[in-house]
């Protein structure tokens, strides 16, 4: 990992009325992976005024103008924008149970090694589950159900019949 100081004041000249936007620190890595393949872009919560978007990594470059223009509206705007659905993305989809470093390491993991396989409509991680469970799920399991992971909540995505392994 590489980290720069701050840029030289030439740079600032280069877009206007951005020089009150430069981060005095750049952070360069190479492939970044999150949990669910997806990027995070937004304003950190726990920090006003700190934008971030990471984890784009070889879609980066096709995505930058994109991802540079939304970003540069919300600094702009000092509110998210209106335009685009931003659900995918924003990195509040993180829920409390997965800011610890065994939960990114397993679905990390697992993430990266589904990143080139063929992605079926019933496909659902493995990893870090049971993490959330309705009052419900004994006798869901009962009727031989088959869970899938909602928000961290094992949800029955449908039922096998009587005698039927699922």
């Amino acid at each position: 990992m590489r980290s720069y100081g701050t840029l030289p004041r030439r740079s600032h000249g280069t877009c206007s009325d951005s020089a009150q936007y430069w981060s005095k620190v750049i952070v360069l890595r190479s492939r970044v992976f999150y949990t669910w393949c997806s990027p995070i872009i937004r304003e950190a919560p726990e920090l006003k005024n700190y934008y971030v978007a990471a984890g784009l990594n070889s879609i980066g470059i096709l995505t930058g103008g994109g991802v540079g223009k939304i970003l540069a509206n919300w600094i702009k705007e000092k509110t998210p924008p209106n335009d685009f659905d931003l659900t995918r993305i924003n990195v509040d989809r993180f829920h409390s149970y997965q800011y610890n470093p065994m939960y990114r390491e397993e679905r990390v993991g697992e993430t990266l090694g589904d990143t080139y396989k063929v992605h079926y409509p019933d496909h659902f991680p493995s990893t870090c589950r049971d993490v959330k469970r309705s009052p419900l799920h004994s006798q869901m399991a009962e009727q031989n159900a088959f869970f899938r992971d909602v928000s961290g909540w094992e949800s029955p995505s449908w039922f096998a019949p009587k005698g039927e392994q699922h």
